[in-house]
């Protein structure tokens, strides 16, 4: 996949390379809904959705957003662990963060908007949205035990 996560050291994660892992994987993400091709896989995905034409669109749920969270999950729960993060439902927290990085993004491009997507975009977009995601899920205590489940 295109959306890589950054490993992050269990034992040794800091809130540094906590940070850095989700400024790329928000990054990555940024640049894969902005491609061509992304664009008019979804496209396609939505315009079938509910035909009974195929199953694309769960096909895209599958190997993109599902799988994305199935990535990013594991370095949420270590930041949490580690006493960085403080929040009770993993999923709700992955969803946050997915929607602070897409904003409207996704949906306007699907639509045919020109957005200017430059690197330098992508990149502050990114470490936006992390900033913002660490201002709402920052821990105020200290770290967690692990969650069942």
């Amino acid at each position: 996949s295109k959306v890589r996560v950054v490993p992050v050291d269990r034992k040794g994660l800091d809130l540094a390379s906590l940070t850095a892992s989700l400024e790329r994987f928000a990054s990555d993400w940024l640049r894969v809904i902005s491609s061509d091709t992304s664009i008019a896989l979804n496209r396609i995905a939505v315009s079938h959705a509910g035909s009974g034409k195929d199953d694309l669109g769960g096909i895209v749920l599958e190997n993109g957003r599902f799988a994305l969270a199935r990535r990013l999950n594991p370095v949420l729960e270590a930041g949490r662990q580690a006493g960085f993060l403080e929040f009770s439902d993993a999923e709700a927290a992955f969803r946050t963060f997915f929607g602070l990085v897409a904003r409207d993004v996704q949906i306007r491009l699907l639509l045919g908007d020109r957005l200017e997507l430059t690197d330098a975009a992508i990149g502050g977009d990114a470490v936006r949205a992390t900033q913002q995601f660490l201002a709402l899920y920052g821990a105020k205590t200290g770290p967690q035990a692990p969650r069942a489940g």
